[in-house]
């Protein structure tokens, strides 16, 4: 009789238990949901409960997406060997072997490590192969990707680039969005056309501009000097009244010295002739410099606008123009976040965008994941476009090169952790989350995978601006060896206009 009795006690907690385990921990703490509304308080109130409550660790459901969740690449690590000798080892390199969690990493994986040592759980990954984020199947009723695993209740949450949508939050309850951003255009790098309004001040940076006319100052003072100290630039011409020889003794006054290195410079005639030897070697160098300055601009000038008629019609300034062309195809994740955002926008011009993108999938094959949408790009070498997460995009150009992002972003999109409904973790995450936010460690976790790991920052590196094949405006440095001439030259003229003084002083004495 007693061992019938403990034989129902523990079929009993083993059926208790079950019962607990298919539920999950967030159904368990949640059904005291509706005691109280949700804060920091009711957090910290509970914190301890769901703590004690949670036998196992928390299941993550999400998807490989980079670099917010990505396969950890193993490393080699020496291994010690017993030969067939016992006192024999030997040393080989062997694959590192990964287990559990250990074989992720990237942004989420941080951000998951720092909430989870906040509210002290463990937690563990668990990979939807499909790559699907979620959506709503008419056909079937139920929820797809990794919000289904959450609506369905196969996992805890879900974690990685997730969108909040209002379709989405129905089913799912969202954390506080630990990044928001807005939708981007990424494109194949030439696609973009600079505006023609400034065609004509490319081929110069902005330094370069600014020093040319410095210069131009510059040359004008120094021959308005020499004008003053050379005896033979204050002597009046040939044939010269006495009236004229007292009132315009030299004609490069101040005024008058300007006038002369502008209309130089613009390559316009001026009624100013230096007469002295040292006024004439500054002439000289001004007019050579002018030379070699607008026979670079003619040439820099002539390569920017030749890029810029090429392929024109495939040409794009903004994300707003594409319903107006033909040539560039583009598409986004199909059902995803972007792709609903676009079909539910008010815009006409975003609903122009759309029709063209739904048109695009039934013509070919659905874009179903950010890596074959950058594959898409890439593949198209100019003529296709993808929309992603801004975001996703900086990470992209970073480290491929050949491409960019079109100016312009449409809408904002915020990412965030999905629970089950009514579950009391979300109050415990929002808690947490909003530390890791307030003491610079999300900032951190960002820096790190968008900059420093996984080559970040190599297309802002020297080596790639050198080589990449684009009509670059010219700058301060190019101009060095012209600059040197020109000082050369003013060097002269001074000691030819100190020679000249000596010379009439000689002469007069």
């Amino acid at each position: 009789m007693t061992r019938g009795l403990v034989a129902v006690l523990l079929l009993l907690c083993v059926a208790a238990a079950a019962a607990y385990g298919a539920a999950g921990p967030g159904a368990a703490v949640g059904a005291t949901r509706g005691v109280a509304g949700r804060g920091p308080a009711r957090a910290q109130r509970y914190r301890g409960s769901a703590r004690l409550r949670l036998l196992r660790p928390l299941r993550f459901s999400a998807v490989l997406s980079t670099p917010y969740i990505m396969k950890r690449e193993p490393r080699m690590i020496e291994v010690n060997i017993t030969g067939d000798n016992e006192n024999e080892t030997r040393t080989e390199l062997v694959e590192e072997e990964l287990r559990g969690n250990d074989r992720y990493e990237g942004f989420c994986i941080d951000l998951l490590e720092e909430i989870t040592r906040e509210i002290k759980m463990k937690y563990q990954i668990v990979l939807k192969e499909d790559g699907v984020y979620g959506a709503y199947d008419l056909h079937t009723d139920t929820w797809t990707g990794v919000i289904g695993d959450v609506v369905h209740q196969r996992t805890d949450a879900a974690i990685g680039d997730i969108t909040i949508t209002d379709s989405r939050d129905v089913v799912v309850d969202f954390t506080r969005p630990w990044l928001t951003s807005g939708i981007g255009l990424l494109t194949y790098r030439g696609n973009y056309e600079y505006g023609r309004e400034f065609s004509l001040l490319l081929p110069f940076s902005v330094e370069l501009w600014l020093a040319i006319l410095a210069t131009c100052v510059a040359v004008a003072l120094l021959i308005f000097l020499l004008a003053r100290l050379s005896p033979l630039e204050r002597d009046p011409p040939a044939g010269a009244t006495q009236d004229h020889c007292h009132h315009s003794w030299t004609p490069f006054t101040c005024c008058g010295s300007v006038w002369f290195a502008f209309a130089t410079l613009f390559r316009q005639f001026t009624l100013l002739q230096p007469r002295a030897g040292s006024t004439r070697v500054l002439a000289a160098v001004w007019w050579l410099f002018v030379l070699l300055v607008v026979a670079s601009y003619v040439a820099t000038l002539s390569s920017i606008l030749t890029l810029q008629g090429l392929a024109s019609r495939n040409k794009i300034r903004s994300i707003y123009d594409l319903p107006t062309q033909d040539a560039i195809k583009y598409t986004s994740i199909y059902g995803g976040s972007t792709w609903e955002f676009l079909r539910n926008s008010q815009s006409d011009s975003l609903q122009r965008i759309f029709s063209n993108m739904r048109r695009e999938a039934y013509n070919s094959p659905p874009i179903m994941s950010t890596a074959a949408g950058v594959e898409y790009v890439r593949d198209g070498e100019g003529k296709t476009s993808f929309f992603m997460e801004v975001p996703s995009i900086d990470y992209i150009i970073e480290r491929q090169c050949d491409l960019q992002q079109l100016p312009g972003v449409i809408g904002e999109n915020s990412y965030a952790i999905a629970l089950q409904q009514d579950s009391l973790l979300l109050d415990v995450f929002n808690a947490a989350l909003l530390r890791v936010r307030e003491d610079g460690r999300l900032d951190q976790i960002r820096k790190r995978w968008w900059m420093d790991r996984r080559g970040g920052g190599r297309c802002m590196t020297e080596d790639w601006i050198s080589d990449t094949p684009s009509a670059r405006p010219m700058n301060t440095e190019d101009f060095c060896i012209m600059w040197l001439v020109l000082a050369v030259g003013a060097a002269v003229a001074v000691l030819l206009a100190v020679l000249e003084c000596c010379w009439r002083a000689s002469t007069e004495s």
